[in-house]
Parts: structure tokens; C-alpha cells; sequence
């Protein structure tokens, strides 16, 4: 999914960096926003991959819990 959203966040990152900052205004520098974008689509993909492996770990964890209590799936193949 972050390879997937990754492209869209580049290009708000350099959309963001391009824009006008309006006379007046509060908010962050374009520039800033810009960069933070372009932190996301760096970071997203390493926190999908981490936290997709912690998921797995602990399904596997919780599937070997309950298969040496119930007694797992047992299959014959001839």
C-alpha cells in the first residue's frame, strides 16, 4: 500500500514546495509542508513493512497458541 500511495505523495510534495504562501498567513511555509510530504512517502512504506511483519508475528503466535490447545489442522494428502 505505501508503494501504491507513494507517487501521489511525491506529487503533493512537489506541488506543496511550488506553492504560494498568501500574505497574512499563519500556517507553515509551502516549502515545509512540501518537505514533510516528501518524509512520508520515504517513511510510509518501512512503517508498512515493519508493522506488517509485527502483524504476521503475532497471528503466528496466536494461530500456535490455539493449535496446541485445540490441535491444529491436520491434513492427509495421498
Amino acid at each position: 500500500m505505501g508503494l501504491i500511495a507513494l507517487p501521489f505523495l511525491l506529487l503533493a510534495g512537489a506541488l506543496g514546495a511550488f506553492a504560494q504562501q498568501t500574505q497574512g498567513s499563519q500556517s507553515a511555509p509551502a516549502a515545509v509542508i512540501g518537505g514533510m510530504f516528501f518524509a512520508l512517502a520515504i517513511l510510509l512504506p518501512i512503517f508498512y513493512a515493519i508493522m506488517g511483519f509485527l502483524i504476521g508475528v503475532i497471528g503466528a503466535a496466536i494461530y500456535n497458541l490455539l493449535a496446541a490447545w485445540i490441535g491444529g489442522i491436520e491434513m492427509d494428502v495421498e
